[in-house]
């Protein structure tokens, strides 16, 4: 994991690691508590992701904007607040309606990252 993360795993076990993808920018990472994230708002294990920003968030919310790269007018947003500790982190769950490769746009304040997640079909 990029050095700049380390204060939100402050308080994680040693050795602790999950699956991760850093923005195009190296401004965001995407630490994700799923193996694969899947279609709809599936539960056990959700698609949990983790945030964590290398700029400060200076108490503004991560909005996510997602393009289905298949079919770019088709989006999804969601928000979420600047209220969580270690670091500069938004917990968050990426659900998104169909299955593919989707484009998300992340804005905080003045700062833009994206990065591209593939999504499968939920088993």
């Amino acid at each position: 994991m990029p050095a700049w993360t380390a204060a939100a795993w402050s308080d994680s076990s040693p050795g602790f690691t999950v699956p991760y993808a850093l923005a195009s920018n190296g401004a965001a990472g995407a630490f994700f508590f799923a193996h694969s994230l899947r279609a709809g708002h599936p539960t056990n294990p959700a698609n949990k992701v983790l945030w964590i920003v290398r700029l400060p968030r200076d108490g503004h919310p991560l909005t996510i904007t997602a393009h289905l790269s298949s079919h770019p007018s088709e989006h999804v947003q969601t928000s979420w607040p600047a209220d969580s500790e270690p670091g500069e982190i938004y917990p968050s769950y990426v659900d998104l309606p169909k299955p593919g490769c989707w484009r998300l746009s992340l804005a905080w304040g003045s700062h833009r990252a994206s990065i591209d997640v593939q999504v499968v079909r939920p088993t």
